[in-house]
């Protein structure tokens, strides 16, 4: 993670902390797709990512699912994290000879790939 990022993510540490806990998810998991996918919002423009299609921290596909709360509130981080684990169900589903190491690798790599085309030879 870039030290720029870093030093954005003491902002949302606390919120973070949060919905982590609420919905056992690893705090550094979550960081890290906001990280990946906003730059911790540095690269947004009104809370959207380029195009206009994806939407706040954890640029949610606006198509997929109606945003809940502001770009960079607990709500949308809440509703971003319940997706990622999702994701992480869906990924165990159909890879269930993966480790826990891979499923993360998994839901890390599929925002920006479907989760369908993922292969083991990705991970």
């Amino acid at each position: 993670m870039a030290e720029a990022d870093f030093k954005r993510l003491a902002k949302y540490k606390v919120t973070i902390g949060i919905v982590a806990h609420k919905l056992c998810m690893e705090a550094a998991v979550i960081a890290a797709i906001i990280s990946r996918e906003s730059r911790v919002g540095a690269i947004l423009k009104n809370g959207m990512g380029v195009g206009g299609k994806t939407f706040g921290l954890m640029q949610l596909n606006k198509e997929w699912h109606k945003p809940k709360g502001a770009w960079d509130s607990a709500e949308h981080i809440t509703q971003g994290t319940e997706v990622l684990i999702q994701m992480f169900k869906a990924i165990q589903i159909k890879f269930p000879n993966w480790t826990v190491n891979q499923h993360l690798k998994g839901v890390y790599q599929a925002p920006k790939a479907s989760q369908i085309h993922l292969r083991h030879a990705d991970l």
